[in-house]
C-alpha cells in the first residue's frame, strides 16, 4: 500500500477536522509505537488481544501519537480484526499523515 492509498483511507468526512484512518495492529509486541511504511499504518501494542485490550491499547497509542486526547480517536470497525479503522476527530487527513510521518 502506498501513501496515496493511505490518504484515501484516511479520506475527509466533513467540515470540521476529522477523517477516518485504517491502521494494522500487532498484539503481544515488546513496546507500544507506531510505524508508517511503504503507506501502511502498523501500531504495535504489548497488550494482548483479549476482551479488546489490544484494541484500547492501539486508540490509546495512536492519540498520544498524534497529540490527541483518547475521546478524540474511537474505533469504527475491527474490533475483533487485526485490520482497524479510526475515526480520529479535530485533525484533517493531510494533519494525521503528517503527524504520524507519512508526509504529503
Amino acid at each position: 500500500m502506498t501513501a496515496p492509498d493511505l490518504r484515501a483511507y484516511a479520506a475527509c468526512m466533513g467540515r470540521h477536522p476529522r477523517c477516518i484512518l485504517e491502521v494494522r495492529v500487532t498484539p503481544r509486541a515488546g513496546r507500544n509505537d507506531i510505524r508508517v511504511s511503504d503507506g501502511l499504518v502498523r501500531i504495535r501494542v504489548a497488550e494482548i488481544p483479549e476482551n479488546g485490550r489490544a484494541t484500547e491499547a492501539a486508540r490509546r497509542t495512536l492519540a498520544r501519537a498524534l497529540g490527541l486526547k483518547r475521546r478524540s480517536v474511537t474505533l469504527r470497525t475491527g474490533m475483533t480484526s487485526r485490520t482497524k479503522r479510526f475515526h480520529v476527530e479535530g485533525l484533517s487527513r493531510d494533519e494525521v499523515l503528517e503527524r504520524l510521518g507519512a508526509g504529503n
